[in-house]
């Protein structure tokens, strides 16, 4: 088992996603942990010369102007989980939760909570034996993940909810902990904003998105080629473009496409293969804004109020609001869809025998089936599903906390609604790929070698259509692949 030291270096995309996919030994940096006890510090002065700081001295939300009894800070830590732990819905993903776990214990090593060493030491504890609270979907505004932190939060202090082991069985969260030999320390002071108050949801589902979008446009950007190849498309329009980005585009399908047995049918091809480029650019493009966003995100700590050790002060700030993170999720979503709008126009061009000069539906002509027909409905039930994911969710004002918290971000749900159009578009991309193989095979076309790895994919999950079959679990499992590992 592999080991990796968070805190005093930045924490990449690519490790990130490693380490919330993989069961990886974590340690702490000691600088960082000096941190964390030097901001602890800072928090018990305050606490000590009764300085008014939110969440910690003072009440939450409308209540902040309400000063707390001393004798009451460390109960009010309890009351700030059991109080907010109110998640509903399905299950997110294990490993969604876990890369939240990881998100925040990283941003707590920055010191900017004030949080106890020991509930530090504790979430790294609670990764390390592989237990990850069972945490619900809905309750997330943006501004922060404040519902999801506290039932996580809640979680692991062992004070209700459940945790699931790394054989997947669910336990009341003070057995499993137990069962693991670890005893949660006592929450002290701000320690429950602390693990409640974040946006470390937002930032994990944004990254595992983020991820899996770069695999699936690789595969999309194969399987258009595969396209053009079965249609006999001009790929003319390839070496006539302005944008950086296009051309960086095209010259990737240039080169699948280099030493293929392509001649051009027509002078102009319909806009989904003249234009296969720019959707597919655009995306690119989203995509690199996307992770400049998570950048920051996974480098900088989120916490309000914020512990500045430099000037020896706690102040409150405003870093929850990840109003970028969603808007860069929106943006990539809408240029998925249309993406998922190219894609389905080359499956019906290539299935539609005026437009190929195949058999209508790519069915055997020797066999007399209805060949992909059947298949239209199901492009076109994914896109509809895909074009409603990538609809971003609607901001207005909040009615929370007596109108002091009034404007959300929904950058939880926009992270979500981003993992939802990806998955569609990588079925639609798959079944194109079926498509666009079959295609080939019925035109008598050799797959040349820089397209050859492609073909062999798909043909190996998927085998040519001769009498009728039911393929969409091979489509399945062909989009899995994609979103898994792309293209080679």
């Amino acid at each position: 088992m592999t080991t990796f030291e968070l805190g005093d270096r930045i924490l990449s995309h690519h490790q990130f996603c490693d380490l919330a996919r993989s069961q990886t030994v974590l340690s702490l940096n000691a600088r960082s942990m000096n941190r964390v006890r030097d901001a602890r510090a800072l928090i018990e002065k305050a606490i000590e010369n009764r300085t008014p700081i939110y969440g910690v001295t003072t009440g939450l939300g409308s209540r902040a102007k309400e000063a707390l009894p001393e004798e009451s800070l460390s109960a009010f830590s309890v009351e700030t989980l059991n109080g907010r732990a109110q998640s509903l819905g399905p299950a997110l993903p294990r490993v969604l939760v876990r890369g939240a776990m990881i998100a925040r214990l990283n941003t707590l090593l920055t010191g900017a909570s004030g949080a106890s060493p020991a509930v530090v030491e504790h979430l790294k504890d609670v990764l390390n034996a592989d237990l990850v609270p069972v945490v619900r979907r809905f309750g997330s505004i943006g501004a922060s993940d404040l519902l999801l932190g506290a039932e996580m939060g809640r979680a692991i202090m062992g004070m209700g909810g459940e945790i699931t082991t790394a054989d997947g069985a669910a336990l009341p969260s003070a057995k499993a902990l137990a069962d693991a030999g670890i005893t949660p320390p006592s929450l002290g002071p701000r320690d429950g904003l602390a693990l409640a108050n974040h946006g470390s949801f937002s930032t994990a589902a944004a990254c595992l998105s983020w991820h899996t979008v770069l695999n699936v446009l690789s595969a999309a950007t194969h399987v258009i080629a595969l396209s053009m190849l079965g249609f006999q498309a001009n790929p003319g329009p390839l070496d006539q473009l302005h944008d950086v980005e296009d051309r960086s585009c095209a010259k990737a399908l240039s080169d699948l496409l280099s030493g293929q047995a392509l001649t051009p049918r027509f002078i102009q091809d319909p806009i989904s293969f003249r234009n296969a480029v720019q959707p597919i650019a655009c995306a690119n493009a989203a995509q690199k804004k996307l992770a400049s966003a998570l950048v920051n995100e996974l480098g900088n700590a989120d916490d309000n109020p914020s512990v500045v050790p430099s000037d020896g002060d706690v102040v409150s700030t405003g870093n929850y609001f990840k109003l970028r993170l969603a808007l860069e999720c929106n943006s990539l979503a809408q240029a998925l869809a249309v993406c998922g709008v190219s894609c389905v126009a080359r499956i019906s061009k290539l299935c539609n025998t005026e437009h190929s000069g195949l058999p209508n539906y790519l069915a055997d002509p020797d066999v007399g089936t209805n060949g992909f027909a059947p298949l239209l409905k199901l492009a076109e039930s994914l896109l509809a599903e895909l074009q409603h994911a990538a609809v971003p969710p609607v901001i207005s004002p909040s009615i929370n906390a007596n109108g002091i918290e009034d404007v959300p971000t929904h950058s939880f749900q926009s992270a979500l609604q981003l993992d939802e159009t990806i998955n569609r578009l990588s079925q639609l991309v798959a079944l194109e790929s079926v498509v666009a193989a079959q295609a080939c095979d019925l035109r008598g076309i050799e797959v040349a070698s820089n397209l050859r790895s492609t073909f062999n994919l798909v043909r190996e999950h998927s085998p040519y259509l001769r009498e009728s079959r039911p393929i969409a679990g091979e489509v399945e499992l062909l989009a899995t692949n994609f979103r898994e590992s792309g293209m080679p």
